[in-house]
C-alpha cells in the first residue's frame, strides 16, 4: 500500500500526464471511426464496389461470396492504431523521464512516472478497444437488418442451403474476448516500449517505433492465425498454458530489466 506521501506524489504524476495528454483520450473515438470508415471503403469491400463499381456485385454467387467472406477478421489489425497513438502521445514524457532529473518541484519518481504512463495506455486501449467492438456491432446489426434475408434468399438460388457466417462475415461480429484479449497482447508488449527509452541512448524514438510495430504485427498475426482461429491448421497445445507462461516470463524480465535501468540512472 501506498503512503500519504506516495499517493500524492502519484496524484501529482497523473495529474501532469493529464493536463500534457488529455486530448489524445478525447479523440480516440474519433480516430477509431476515422480508420474504421476507411476500412469499410476500401478497394474489394462491399461498400466500394456498391458506389463505385456495382457491376461487381450483378452476380448472385458475388454478393453471397462478398456477405460471407468480404467483411474479413483482419479487422482485428485495425486496433493497431491504438499503441501507435500511445508511442505518439507517450514519446515526449518518456524524453522526460530520460533526460529531465528524477525531482522537479515535486518528488515524482520514476515508477511513479511510468506507472502514470501504463493507466493511460490501459484507458486509451480500453477506449479504443469498446469504440471498434462498438462500431462492428452495429455494422453488422444494419447489414443484418439490411440484406440477411436477401443474401439468404440468393444463396438458395445457387444451391447454397446451409451457409455457416463466420466472423469474416458482414453478419457476424468478432468476440469482445477476442478483443480484449488482443488489448491484453498489447499491454503485455508495451513494457518492452518503455524499456526502449532506457536502452537506445539515441534515435530512440526511431527505433522503438520500428521496434514495437514489428513486435505489434508479430504478436497480432500469431492471435489471429492461431489462437482466434476455429480451424488452424495444426493443433497447438495447450493454448492457455502458453498465454499464460509467455505473459509471467514477459512480466519477469520487464521488472528486472526496469530494475537495473532505473538504478543506472540513479548512479
Amino acid at each position: 500500500m501506498l503512503d500519504k506521501r506516495q499517493q500524492l506524489t502519484m496524484l501529482a504524476s497523473i495529474k501532469e500526464f493529464w493536463s500534457y495528454n488529455k486530448n489524445y483520450i478525447y479523440l480516440t473515438p474519433f480516430i477509431c471511426l476515422i480508420i474504421f470508415t476507411l476500412y469499410m471503403i476500401k478497394p474489394g469491400m462491399y461498400l466500394n464496389s456498391k458506389l463505385f463499381d456495382p457491376s461487381q456485385l450483378e452476380s448472385p454467387y458475388a454478393v453471397a461470396q462478398q456477405m460471407a467472406h468480404g467483411y474479413s477478421n483482419l479487422r482485428m489489425l485495425l486496433t493497431l492504431i491504438l499503441p501507435i497513438m500511445i508511442i505518439a502521445c507517450s514519446h515526449s514524457y518518456l524524453m522526460k523521464i530520460k533526460k529531465q532529473s528524477r525531482f522537479l518541484t515535486t518528488p515524482i519518481t520514476d515508477l511513479q512516472r511510468i506507472t502514470t504512463l501504463w493507466l493511460f495506455s490501459i484507458g486509451l486501449i480500453t477506449i479504443g478497444t469498446l469504440t471498434f467492438h462498438l462500431l462492428d456491432t452495429v455494422t453488422v446489426a444494419i447489414f443484418k437488418h439490411y440484406l440477411f434475408e436477401e443474401v439468404q434468399t440468393l444463396n438458395e438460388s445457387i444451391g447454397n442451403l446451409y451457409v455457416h457466417y463466420t466472423d469474416q462475415s458482414y453478419f457476424q461480429t468478432i468476440s469482445l474476448s477476442h478483443r480484449i484479449t488482443l488489448g491484453l497482447g498489447f499491454l503485455l508488449v508495451l513494457p518492452l516500449y518503455h524499456l526502449m527509452y532506457f536502452l537506445f541512448k539515441k534515435r530512440s524514438i526511431l527505433f522503438t517505433t520500428f521496434l514495437y510495430i514489428l513486435l505489434m504485427i508479430v504478436f497480432s498475426y500469431i492471435q489471429i492465425k492461431f489462437l482466434f482461429d476455429d480451424s488452424p491448421r495444426f493443433d497447438l497445445p495447450a493454448k492457455d498454458w502458453i498465454i499464460q507462461i509467455t505473459t509471467f516470463v514477459g512480466i519477469g524480465l520487464y521488472i528486472v530489466t526496469l530494475h537495473f535501468a532505473l538504478k543506472e540512472r540513479e548512479i
